[in-house]
């Protein structure tokens, strides 16, 4: 099963300004005081009137997540909700969506994502969950009060399934047709990718057909190595970057010639189950030291593979142990 790592809030906003948490995925996170806390808090609620644009999306970070909201917009007329509700332009709907800073580059795209979602099966049902809502902290529960909270918990659970669904469709969409053309989104590639979702590969170019790797250093003196090696390549380091949680691992061209035309795949191995989280057609120059960074999490039985190879031969092939980064 995928691991949910993100994070989504709906929050139904009176004319007396009070805040009603609606729904949430997972659904338990709204009795949890900690994971509501960025919500009480986020810039959002203390934005003035000239700066308040339904068009426009806020982020707070907090931890190592980062929290994205936006102002639905209501045409609750059009969706003969206006009578039901009373509305005025006091009350608005507010989405939240929590991501991993790692991946905070697909924040923006998430929340347009979610909020579609929301305005395609939840506004012309809104009246229902908020009376809903609302009615759960009735002490005295009626017949028709059960009746009200029983239809719009029906509801809330079919959104939340459709929020759900949409938000694995849209991170698996990402990985299988996203260009990966900086740094940050090649990390925030990498990172989903480990979270297990219905991806079988990633091939990475940007549009000028350029290799896409982060080339963090170049042409470093180190110590001499074995120039009678038979292999052009040579990895100097593997290392796991305790702040970052990454893995970077440093590979030298020990030759004096450019070599083109090369593929390099980062493969994680888990299970007896392999995941490619790059796949990439680069060239070396002379001496060059080229680093590969992932993010990955260390655990026991979980090995990173790196290959390099041309159309012929398979030029070098390192296993590296997650658990004590050795390398194989």
């Amino acid at each position: 099963m995928a691991e949910v790592f993100y994070e989504i809030y709906v929050i139904w906003v009176n004319k007396s300004n009070f805040r009603i948490p609606l729904l949430t995925y997972p659904p338990n996170i709204a009795n949890n005081a900690e994971k509501m806390r960025p919500i009480h808090i986020h810039s959002i609620w203390f934005l003035g009137e000239k700066e308040k644009d339904s068009k426009e999306y806020y982020n707070l970070e907090y931890g190592d997540r980062i929290y994205y909201a936006k102002n639905v917009e209501l045409d609750l007329k059009k969706n003969n909700q206006e009578n039901l509700l009373n509305f005025s332009s006091d009350q608005k709907l507010i989405v939240f969506i929590s991501v991993p800073i790692k991946i905070s580059v697909f924040g923006t795209e998430f929340l347009q994502k979610i909020e579609n979602a929301l305005k395609l099966n939840l506004l012309n049902k809104l009246s229902h969950v908020i009376e809903s809502t609302i009615a759960q902290s009735e002490l005295i529960k009626t017949p028709e009060i059960k009746k009200v909270i029983e239809r719009g918990e029906k509801i809330k659970a079919n959104i939340i399934q459709i929020l759900k669904k949409n938000s694995d469709e849209f991170f698996s969409s990402i990985i299988e047709q996203f260009n990966a053309t900086s740094l940050d989104k090649y990390k925030a590639l990498s990172f989903l990718t480990l979270k297990d979702l219905n991806v079988t590969h990633i091939i990475c170019h940007d549009n000028k057909g350029e290799s896409s790797i982060i080339k963090i250093r170049d042409t470093i003196t180190q110590k001499n190595h074995n120039s009678k090696d038979k292999c052009p390549f040579i990895v100097l380091d593997a290392r796991f970057d305790v702040n970052n949680q990454e893995l970077e691992i440093l590979v030298k061209n020990l030759t004096n010639l450019k070599i083109s035309n090369l593929n390099v795949k980062l493969t994680l191995v888990k299970n007896f189950v392999e995941k490619d989280i790059l796949n990439e057609n680069i060239e070396f120059y002379p001496k060059e030291e080229i680093v590969f960074v992932s993010p990955i999490i260390p655990q026991r039985n979980v090995y990173i593979y790196l290959s390099i190879e041309n159309s012929c031969n398979k030029l070098l092939s390192k296993m590296i142990n997650l658990n004590t980064f050795e390398l194989a």
